[in-house]
């Protein structure tokens, strides 16, 4: 009978070979041994490709933490809700299991390296007699460190961010016509979030994201100056002015290039 306590009695009488006897009892308790599921953990990282699977039999005791006459364990059900919050838990009805990690989630791709979430399910196990214990198996997600990125808008069609004519300065092939400033933005983003952005190199300077506002880099033919930065939103706005001629080679348009990389210090 589960979890019931049995007994096994033996009289006894002791006699001095007269009337005068004095009766006495050995009683024996017999505990049913009750199994004892023990939790269970498992892990996974931040864009792992692979699942993570495992038995929740595997680690689970009989009475005592030894094996008792009640063997063998038996699993009986997935208790509550088997659906993942971050991911694919596939429980089946020998205790066995699959979860397979949702990179597409926002949560799971604003993890940081030292971050976690944790997914919890809860199981019964019962022995040969019917004796049964629940525990719980939860699945915890480890944060990776997410690579910056840094786009730059496309304005200009003509295969550039930005144009502007050398006719507009003083010393230009047709002085007087043509813009010689050009305005775009670019944006900086980090799945792990802005905060952890530390630093922007433009055209091989280096500037903490804090003063990148203000700052002026200089390139070939002009000078790039950074005209605001929402550290909200990771738009920055950037003024391009021409400063000097170019080659004045007939019918070539020539370049000024500023290299962009963003990183997290890490």
């Amino acid at each position: 009978v589960p979890a019931v306590t049995e007994t096994d009695s033996f009289s006894l009488t002791v006699s001095d070979g007269t009337s005068s006897s004095v009766p006495a009892a050995i009683v024996i308790d017999i505990v049913d041994d009750v199994p004892n599921a023990v939790n269970d953990t498992n892990s996974i990282s931040e864009d792992a490709l692979s699942p993570v699977n495992g038995n929740v039999l595997t680690n689970d005791l009989h009475a005592n933490n030894q094996p008792g006459a009640d063997t063998p364990t038996s699993f009986v059900s997935w208790d509550g809700s088997t659906t993942g919050a971050h991911g694919t838990f596939v429980a089946n009805p020998d205790g066995t299991y699959t979860y397979t990690l949702n990179n597409a989630d926002p949560a799971v791709q604003a993890l940081d390296a030292g971050q976690t979430l944790t997914e919890t399910f809860n199981y019964t196990m019962k022995d040969a007699d019917g004796d049964t214990d629940t525990a719980t198996l939860t699945i915890t997600i480890n944060g990776t460190n997410d690579v910056p990125q840094i786009v730059v808008d496309q304005g200009n069609p003509a295969g550039a961010h930005d144009q502007v004519y050398e006719a507009g300065l003083a010393a230009g092939s047709a002085a007087g016509d043509g813009s010689t400033v050009a305005t775009g933005t670019f944006t900086v983003s980090d799945a792990d979030g802005l905060d952890d952005v530390q630093t922007v190199t433009i055209g091989g300077v280096t500037v903490a994201i804090g003063s990148l506002n203000g700052s002026a880099f200089q390139g070939d033919h002009g000078t790039l100056l950074i005209t605001g930065y929402n550290p909200a939103t990771g738009v920055a706005a950037y003024q391009y002015t021409l400063t000097s001629t170019t080659t004045d080679v007939p019918a070539v348009t020539e370049t000024d290039s500023f290299s962009l990389t963003v990183s997290d210090g890490t």
